[in-house]
């Protein structure tokens, strides 16, 4: 708790009002722009987010396919670590959480037969 109470006196300038909160922690996070890191499950439903140009008319369009972790073609690939050990990423967007977030997907091919995720 102190935490955050110290998180969000950083926060608010000084003389300011404030009014408390269910959910401190949140508060503290967004008010700071602090960045999470977390391990997503398996079944994430998640969107490639659309990058070509829009239609004149109706809505803004939003999302370019589901990804699909067996195709990679459309993650980059930020390093191989090892030999058989590659990092991938992507901005993509979340569904559930309704915002984009950037993923970091590692493969591990070393044994053959039987791929790591």
């Amino acid at each position: 708790m102190g935490l955050n109470a110290e998180l969000i006196g950083e926060a608010v300038l000084a003389g300011v009002t404030q009014i408390g909160a269910i959910d401190c922690s949140f508060i503290g996070v967004v008010a700071l722009a602090l960045h999470l890191i977390s391990k997503l499950r398996s079944d994430a439903d998640l969107r490639y987010c659309y990058t070509g140009e829009q239609k004149l008319r109706g809505a803004r369009r939003k999302y370019d396919g589901k990804v699909d972790f067996s195709d990679l073609r459309r993650l980059t690939l930020v390093e191989q670590l090892k030999a058989g050990l590659n990092l991938y990423t992507a901005v993509v967007w979340h569904l559930s959480l309704k915002r984009q977030i950037r993923i970091a997907y590692l493969v591990d091919t070393r044994q053959p037969g039987k791929p790591d995720y």
